[in-house]
């Protein structure tokens, strides 16, 4: 896996380059973000739900590659900086989104910096977690394949 410096990235909008599946379904991309003593892992608020916690993923786009999407919406979303050590796997949602399943795409990144400013500072907040206050506050959530996607990570339990 590799490192990319996030800051260089551009932040994106819209949905115009959206990457489907052969089946249609829509392909995000996140990442569990690990302390360096993979003790804790770093949540943000949802932006449509700011009283819940999810884990940094977005759609993934046409120009990129899935881990390349993967590290560009953690910067956009928690300014997180680090290192892919490695591809968690994929999980499928069935609930649709604007028609479409989705299928996540989930790689775990070990923090090296949290910017002080990033693309959606105002619209997210940030918080470490120990596994199972993070655990049980995304499936609290009902955000079941976050869950697995943390449980399947190498965090300290």
């Amino acid at each position: 896996m590799s490192s990319v410096e996030n800051r260089t990235m551009v932040s994106r909008k819209g949905r115009e380059n959206q990457l489907y599946t052969a089946e249609g379904e829509r392909v995000v991309a996140g990442t569990v973000i690990l302390n360096a003593t993979k003790d804790k892992t770093l949540l943000i608020s949802s932006e449509s739900h700011p009283k819940k916690w999810i884990i940094p993923k977005g759609g993934a786009e046409i120009d990129e590659t899935i881990e390349q999407s993967a590290l560009r919406e953690t910067w956009e979303e928690a300014g997180a900086i680090g290192k892919i050590t490695q591809k968690i796997g994929v999980f499928r949602d069935d609930a649709k989104f604007n028609g479409k399943q989705t299928v996540f795409h989930f790689y775990e990144l070990v923090l090296s910096e949290l910017a002080d400013d990033w693309p959606e500072k105002y619209k997210r907040r940030r918080q470490w977690m120990p596994y199972d206050e993070a655990h049980s506050a995304l499936l609290n959530n009902k955000r079941y394949q976050l869950a697995e996607a943390l449980k399947c990570s190498n965090i300290s339990r």
